[in-house]
């Protein structure tokens, strides 16, 4: 993918970034030959949100991170 085409992948993902760093889980992926690039992308951000989806709500309240982007920040 070139730098051109992340805004808009970003955008039908739903992303609140125009920035890919950190919103796509890193993980072995398992996938049939002629996926898409896209279809790996979106498998990788779903399992991502909800990876954040788990953890966000358990996080310590006191911590100074108020997003759960700003969390992928500080852990990248």
């Amino acid at each position: 993918m070139t730098d051109e085409d992340w805004p808009p992948l970003l955008s039908e993902l739903g992303a609140d970034t125009r920035h890919p760093e950190g919103l796509f889980l890193p993980e072995t992926y398992h996938f049939p030959k002629g996926t898409s690039d896209r279809a790996l992308l979106t498998q990788a951000y779903e399992h991502m949100q909800a990876a954040l989806g788990e953890e966000w709500p358990i996080r310590d309240v006191t911590s100074p991170v108020k997003t759960p982007y700003e969390a992928l920040v500080l852990a990248s």
